[in-house]
């Protein structure tokens, strides 16, 4: 299981097969009822660091919104140069009354990392084509409360153990949103959380998408401490923070180049 987090990564990301690059452009720039006013520029005030002026324009750029959890929402902003795509940003904000409270900011482009716009465009098709996908945000803290529900079996916001069967898995969480397999089991995604299920119709891992603590490797050790292994992977160009937590393992995978960490994964020693 020591691998399984760079393969995972990539499957989590790509184990949907992309459209034509053309094809997809096409997809982004077809002709959609602007809601923007509607849902975001009717408030009195942004609570955010970036400029009013700039954030309004790109908001009024958003075509289609969806509220994601109640009272949080989330559009995408096609950002073109020259005509062609050049960049993929999701926005995540919290919206009451008289306010928008940007919770979460994530562009993909080649900037910010290889095959990063292709990756936004993965994420595109998806958040298109499936009501109840959105993309994770940043929603939680680097605590050791990480490492205290890792002992347990478990990650963060999620009462699922390794260990349980498929069945007590859809009871307590519903229908996976996305589904695929993975080297011999079944991937069962919710959006901020993933479960592997193997040949027994048991949980093996539980993963978590890195943009939820939105943390670089650096940023770890003064959280929760060294970790116990670091592990490299040429392949992916990633590198992993490892800790061993009695019987089981909890792994921090990050970009070798950024040290952004990509995706947290959980597993039986």
């Amino acid at each position: 299981m020591k691998r399984i987090a760079t393969v995972f990564f990539v499957l989590f990301l790509f184990g949907c097969s992309l459209a034509d690059r053309d094809e997809v452009v096409d997809i982004l720039e077809a002709e959609v009822t602007s809601i923007a006013d509607i849902y975001l520029l009717g408030t009195t005030a942004l609570s955010t660091d970036i400029p009013s002026e700039e954030l309004i324009s790109k908001l009024e750029r958003i075509k289609t919104v969806k509220e994601i959890k109640a009272g949080v929402f989330q559009g995408i902003v096609e950002v073109l140069d020259n005509n062609l795509m050049h960049s993929i940003d999701f926005y995540t904000w919290a919206k009451n009354s008289d306010s928008i409270q940007i919770i979460d900011h994530t562009a993909f482009n080649e900037h910010n990392k290889t095959d990063g716009l292709e990756t936004g465009i993965f994420y595109f098709q998806l958040w298109n084509e499936i009501d109840s996908f959105y993309l994770s945000y940043n929603d939680l803290r680097l605590t050791a409360g990480f490492l205290n529900s890792g002992k347990l079996g478990q990650l963060p916001t999620s009462p699922i153990t390794i260990g349980m069967s498929k069945e007590q898995l859809v009871e307590t969480k519903g229908p996976p949103v996305v589904t695929d397999w993975y080297n011999g089991g079944t991937l069962y995604s919710y959006n901020d959380i993933a479960f592997i299920i193997d040949q027994n119709h048991n949980v093996v891992a539980i993963s978590m998408p890195g943009f939820r603590i939105n943390t670089i490797l650096d940023d770890i050790p003064t959280q929760i401490g060294q970790p116990t292994d670091i592990q490299y992977s040429e392949l992916a160009n990633t590198v992993s923070y490892l800790y061993k937590l009695e019987n089981y393992t909890i792994a921090f995978e990050a970009d070798e180049e950024s040290t952004e960490v990509l995706n947290i994964l959980l597993y039986e020693n």
